[in-house]
């Protein structure tokens, strides 16, 4: 029996470039686990030739050097058929059966170019001054800066006038209040309420009509609530005029909330 790695016809090929925003140690991590698979796959050697020739191939599709995969697997052969590496492995299982492992700490940092390197090195040299065998740090980096965006914004504010889908609580001077919500931008909805002449007036319109001393502040409205979904709007926009009761409401019907389906 001859065996081998196999790969679907649709296999793409695609994998981690060389260039993309990573730490360069999962990318040898990545070379090592496919070599790693074709070796314990592989029986025989012209198999193993074989996955060995497809994987630099592949690699040099995804922008790494010739010499540099062919390096890879030169250094990974050599330490799979060494005498002295299988000895040093015997030695080192022995060792590590004779003493205490270390505590191991994952820590998981956002990856920076050029600066998640340095903190590493000064974590890891500190450990080894101050700690030497109490603990053993494991830094992950993550590809993408969410968690330095949950503390700071990378990106400017729009005004809340532009939101949609918003349930919005409008306070005139005087103490009257009035919540609605609307799909549309937030700043013509806005302008709807503020007109105070014609037919269709809303009702702060017919208020500010009625009271033309009052103001009510058009240009910063509290948004109370938010959502792409015209039924949770609705069930939003009616739970807050309960809490809030607002007296220029005048709502006749409520937003049905159905909590089983039958």
């Amino acid at each position: 029996i001859i065996t081998g790695v196999y790969r679907k016809p649709s296999h793409s090929g695609v994998l981690t470039h060389y260039e993309s925003y990573v730490p360069f140690r999962y990318k040898l991590n990545m070379l090592n686990t496919l070599m790693d698979r074709g070796y314990k796959i592989c029986n025989k050697w012209h198999t193993m030739t074989d996955e060995f020739t497809t994987l630099t191939k592949m690699l040099c599709r995804n922008g790494y050097t010739r010499d540099f995969v062919e390096n890879r697997i030169r250094k990974f052969l050599d330490e799979k058929f060494s005498k002295s590496s299988v000895q040093h492995e015997e030695c080192a299982l022995e060792g590590q059966a004779q003493r205490v492992e270390p505590r191991v700490v994952f820590c998981k940092l956002p990856y920076l170019e050029g600066t998640s390197l340095k903190v590493q090195k000064t974590i890891r040299g500190f450990l080894r001054k101050y700690d030497p065998n109490g603990t053993r740090l494991k830094l992950v980096f993550v590809d993408k800066v969410t968690y330095v965006e949950d503390f700071f914004s990378f990106k400017d504010k729009g005004p809340s006038v532009m939101r949609n889908n918003v349930v919005y609580h409008l306070k005139c001077d005087c103490g009257a209040q009035y919540i609605g919500e609307t799909e549309r931008n937030l700043v013509d909805r806005m302008e709807e309420h503020a007109r105070t002449s014609g037919s269709g007036l809303s009702a702060v319109g017919e208020h500010l009509k009625a009271n033309p001393d009052h103001t009510v502040d058009f240009q910063s409205p509290d948004i109370l609530g938010a959502s792409p979904y015209r039924s949770k709007l609705l069930i939003k926009e009616a739970l807050y005029i309960q809490q809030y009761q607002p007296s220029l409401n005048e709502q006749v019907f409520s937003k049905k909330l159905f909590i089983f389906n039958v």
